[in-house]
């Protein structure tokens, strides 16, 4: 058995710096339920759990099994209470990787109480639900960044702005809170980083008119848009492709795998 949990826990790193997102991979042909004990949680980022992706070590049927869960500020709202000895049970895809076999969650049931983390297809419910971040006062903590296919453009003034921190990169993004010239209401928009922003002549100011078109998606359950275009005058500057890949250059953080 220790064996099997030394190896487990070895591969855990190697997965994460060989998977840009393993989540592509979830197969909805290899769905299984184990049930197990819980042998060790796993922290990507151990100073700060919440800003990396969290798995967890179990042993079912004397084999130990590494089940990737998802971003620690996503889980911890769910499944904070997983603990070494605690007996758990997982639906997940069953995936192989240079040879080992893991496990990528969709649901945890601990306590009598299910966790839903993924869709039946593997989507990861941290982009669908974006709503779910961390608390006000945690800090800024790193979040996947959702995307969707449905665009709007939207004109108008901007009344604040602020920085938001994503996995996709070690510098944070511009945000900024746009009202919207036709209709008045008010739109999160996220940019990209400010170095970039200045690179190409944007301005980010109170009071300054932008341009955008983006993806409409929900953060902190108000609508916004991350932008594939922003413009100001006649200046259109592309931030990112059509399917969400940033033009600038991004590092992802260390071991963000989802």
């Amino acid at each position: 058995m220790k064996r099997h949990l030394i190896f487990a826990l070895l591969l855990i790193p190697i997965l994460a710096s060989a998977q840009n997102n393993f989540d592509l991979q979830y197969d909805p042909q290899t769905v299984t339920t184990v049930t197990g004990t819980v042998l060790s949680p796993i922290f990507y980022n151990p100073a700060n759990p919440a800003a990396g992706p969290q798995a967890v070590v179990i042993s079912s049927g004397g084999v130990a099994q590494t089940v990737f869960l998802g971003p620690g500020w996503y889980v911890n709202q769910f499944a904070s209470g997983l603990r070494t000895g605690e007996v758990i049970s997982v639906t997940a895809s069953r995936r192989i990787v240079m040879g080992s076999q893991y496990l990528v969650a969709s649901t945890v049931t601990s306590g009598g109480r299910t966790f839903a983390l993924r869709t039946s297809n593997g989507i990861p419910l941290w982009g669908v639900q974006s709503n779910y971040l961390p608390p006000a006062g945690a800090g800024m903590v790193a979040i996947d960044l959702p995307y969707s296919t449905t665009l709007e453009n939207i004109d108008g003034m901007i009344i604040s702005s602020s920085l938001l921190q994503t996995t996709e990169s070690t510098v944070p993004y511009r945000v900024t809170t746009v009202r919207a010239s036709d209709t008045g209401s008010l739109w999160q928009v996220v940019l990209a980083p400010d170095s970039y922003l200045s690179q190409k002549g944007i301005g980010v100011a109170r009071g300054a008119f932008i341009v955008v078109t983006g993806a409409r998606v929900k953060l902190n359950g108000e609508r916004a848009l991350v932008a594939t275009t922003v413009g100001q005058r006649t200046d259109v500057v592309q931030l990112r492709m059509i399917q969400g890949t940033p033009v600038f250059p991004v590092t992802p953080l260390a071991g963000a795998a989802f």
